[in-house]
């Protein structure tokens, strides 16, 4: 009975003018340049999450978090829809009861249905500033979404006043987040498993002490068991620490993959990943965002050795903040994570604890002040991190490097001591982000945390713990991804008092031999000294183009790819004191980085340009032919058709010089590499396109007339040399019907927003509603019996037909 009201009142809604449908994403984006897939999540089909008869529906006196499950499973069982959240306060301290124990939950999305917040309007932009440059620094320390107006409260977990020395909280308390704290994922009643969940997310929220893990399947151990020979954690596991020994991992949980593929238990051979598709994190900010260990529970226990120790664990337990974990974990193919902030953390404690040196390998015979920073660990880990501390660099499970549609753009993101992007997939691109760091010492951190007695940072990658040097993988952006595009960004504080802290690093391909198919430009590193390495390390390259880049240090140079690249260029990248940067680095006679054309009659623009709308994509591939030598790199542009201004929305390598497949790539994970093109095609796929739009393609050739130039030339493609028409494409019509099952008002609308006829028909063939709508219809169904009917929707010859189930 409620259910039926709460149609009623959507279609009322809708009929009033109200806008109830409306696609965030797009509406922030201005229907441009934002994924299509998710013009198809129903944003139609609401719950108010305020508003909504929670009691009259059978949830009497519900917390936040019972009805956040409660109207989740609604819209489940509705074919998906949104979780509205109006303007205010909302919290889950239901999550504090099961602590840090392995049979909890956290926030737990199933497929179709989405988080959204009320819309800001002011301060609607993480990264405020459209394009950076070198002199502006100070501007770029701060950031937006200062003013959202949903917010979301998580628990905290006290730690004992005795054990805390010094507090950046106000309070003067050592307030630790719980492991359960976190946006997550889960399967339903219909689905496998966690591949199986799509078009989930996030949107317009302000998250205190969570983080988000949309995770995947794998070929999990039956438990963690107590082998001291699995990959990670080791004896840590044996301790049973908050029974956490005896967990199932089913993939929902950041720790499920220290044991899952890599414990022999259940399995043989390479261990299998099963990732998802469709989900984004989009205009949400995070604050004191942090994955505690699960072994940081504030009480005294006997360690591996047997000895009593605070909160701390051998090894990898960095301060109770988890080194390999993430702010933000997603998996998958077709993943937008856009527009998001993750701040400062305004909760780091100092505490008193005894610990493990891993330099004499024994537990310290005093207490020591230790750190708890909330900065420490990752910021955005998509198909990488997780999967990596399995087989890092030799071999992803199942091919999850060539997941396509990868889009991280617009985000302000803070961390200390570890990667803000760790990336893995293909036609990636991660574009106008920063990267705020604080160098990792002991005077930085003071200085910035506003902490007046000194600290050890525990983990030392080999370092003695007097110098506090962790800052292992203190990097900006790790990639191993392929079809890529970097561009834009600006980023500081990555350089490493160690030996392993680097700007933008990119590494092979896992599985593969090289890295290949990627652009850079446009980067800047924004304090000397702090940004040091940018480029492909220690590999083999098989297309590459940097351009326009500034770096901060001589040191290492901005590429070092190995001897067997091919394909590769750059040029006009230059140090902070403006000095162009050395191309190259233990390059081995590798011919055209610093490549140029004595004679433009050598550079011809792209011929046999094309672009085809993929609906199964939901997006364009653009295509051409190289018919140019000594030509540096692509530019692959686009705009609406009754547009004159050009967007660039890709560089892409050039192809000359791979002729050959003999450079050691074979076949790996499966696949069999018998073109050269497949690693360095002469395409791009464009998933940014709008799915209402009508778009013409344009494809130039990109050269330089000489040697440490900073001019770039582009010759585009003939047709637009001659002024004529370039190629245009109209997508077809996408039609979404719902709710399935439906009761009262069925909603039938074009997401091309184009008109429709449409037809229900019973299962005998009888037609017993008719009519046609300019761009979408609330038709009431409540006097056709209960039972099977066929929804019918024509658009000129296109047809969409779908079964739906009337109650």
């Amino acid at each position: 009975m409620k259910v039926k009201k709460f149609f009623l009142m959507m279609a009322l809604a809708a009929c009033s003018g109200l806008a109830m449908a409306a696609n965030p994403i797009a509406e922030f984006y201005m229907g441009d340049s934002y994924p299509a897939w998710t013009d198809a999540i129903h944003w139609e089909n609401r719950i108010n999450m305020k508003t909504y008869d929670f009691a009259g529906a059978g949830c009497t006196n519900c917390s936040d978090f019972t009805k956040f499950e409660f109207a989740r499973d609604v819209l489940y069982n509705q074919g998906g829809g949104v979780l509205y959240y109006p303007a205010g306060d909302y919290y889950f301290d239901d999550i504090a009861a099961w602590g840090n124990n392995p049979d909890g939950k956290g926030l737990m999305l199933k497929k179709g249905v989405v988080i959204l917040g009320e819309t800001p309007t002011t301060s609607t932009k993480a990264v405020p500033w459209p394009v950076f440059d070198s002199n502006t620094q100070a501007e770029y320390q701060n950031h937006g979404l200062s003013d959202l107006k949903t917010k979301f409260h998580f628990p905290y977990k006290e730690i004992a006043q005795s054990k805390v020395v010094e507090s950046k909280d106000l309070s003067g308390k050592g307030l630790v987040p719980y492991v359960w704290n976190f946006i997550g994922i889960m399967k339903g009643a219909n689905e496998a498993g966690l591949a199986d969940v799509s078009n989930v997310g996030i949107a317009w929220v302000n998250l205190d002490a969570a983080y988000v893990f949309f995770g995947f399947d794998a070929h999990w151990a039956s438990t963690w068991g107590t082998s001291a020979s699995s990959w990670l954690v080791k004896a840590t596991k044996q301790a049973g620490i908050n029974g956490w020994n005896n967990r199932v991992p089913d993939g929902t949980n950041t720790f499920d993959i220290w044991c899952g593929v890599s414990c022999p238990a259940d399995q043989t051979g390479v261990g299998k990943i099963y990732t998802g598709e469709k989900r984004f994190v989009f205009g949400c900010k995070f604050d004191n965002a942090c994955v505690t260990n699960y072994m940081f529970d504030g009480t005294w226990y006997k360690n591996s050795s047997n000895v009593y120790q605070y909160g701390m664990g051998d090894n990898f337990l960095s301060g109770g903040s988890f080194r390999y974990a993430s702010k933000i974990a997603v998996y998958g193919s077709n993943l937008f994570i856009a527009n998001n902030v993750v701040s400062e953390p305004t909760k780091n404690f100092i505490f008193k604890s005894i610990m493990y040196d891993r330099e004499t390998s024994k537990i310290t015979s005093t207490e020591k002040n230790l750190i708890f920073n909330y900065a420490y660990g990752h910021c955005v880990d998509v198909n990488k991190q997780l999967i990596s501390q399995v087989d890092n660099r030799s071999d992803f499970p199942d091919g999850v490097q060539f997941s396509k549609n990868i889009v991280i753009k617009d985000n302000w993101l803070h961390n200390a001591a570890g990667k803000i992007f760790d990336v893995a997939g293909s036609y990636t691109v991660i574009q106008h982000n920063v990267g705020w760091k604080y160098k990792c010492d002991n005077s930085s951190w003071n200085k910035e945390y506003n902490f007046t007695n000194s600290f050890i940072i525990p983990f030392q990658n080999g370092a003695t713990i007097s110098k506090a040097t962790d800052d292992f993988m203190n990097r900006f952006t790790d990639l191993s991804a392929n079809n890529t595009w970097v561009d834009n960004n600006w980023y500081t504080g990555t350089g490493s008092q160690a030996n392993d802290g680097e700007g933008i690093l990119i590494q092979r391909t896992p599985g593969e031999a090289a890295a290949f198919s990627l652009a850079i430009t446009n980067n800047i590193c924004g304090k000397t000294g702090q940004g040091k390495y940018m480029g492909v390390w220690d590999t083999k390259a098989f297309g590459y183009f940097a351009a326009h880049n500034l770096t901060s240090s001589a040191q290492e140079g901005w590429v070092g790819a190995t001897n067997g690249s091919v394909a590769c260029s750059a040029f006009d990248n230059f140090l902070n004191n403006n000095t162009i940067a050395s191309p190259v680095r233990n390059i081995d006679g590798i011919p055209n980085f610093d490549l140029y054309s004595p004679d433009e009659e050598l550079i011809k623009a792209p011929s046999n340009v094309r672009a085809s709308w993929d609906p199964t994509l939901k997006a364009y591939t653009i295509s051409w032919k190289d018919d140019s030598s000594r030509e540096m790199a692509y530019v692959v542009e686009r705009k609406e058709k009754t547009a004159t201004e050009w967007l660039k929305i890709a560089y892409r390598p050039r192809q000359e010089g791979i002729t050959e497949t003999s450079y050691g790539l074979g076949t790996a994970n499966g696949k069999t590499f018998t073109a050269v093109g497949e690693f360095n095609p002469a395409n791009w796929i464009d998933y940014l396109a709008s799915s209402t739009k009508e778009y013409e393609y344009r494809v130039g050739t990109v050269y330089t007339l000489s040697t440490g130039t900073n001019t770039e030339l582009i010759k585009y493609s003939a047709a637009i040399v001659e002024g004529t028409a370039v190629i245009s494409v109209k997508k077809d019509l996408s039609i979404s019907i719902l709710p399935n099952p439906v009761t009262d008002f069925l909603i039938i609308k074009s997401t091309a927003k184009e008109p429709f006829n449409y037809e229900v028909i019973t299962v005998n063939g009888a037609v017993v509603k008719s009519g046609n709508a300019s761009s979408s219809v609330n038709l009431s169904i409540s006097d056709l019996s209960n039972g099977l009917y066929m929804v019918k929707v024509i658009n000129g010859s296109k047809v969409t037909t779908k079964k739906i189930i009337k109650k």
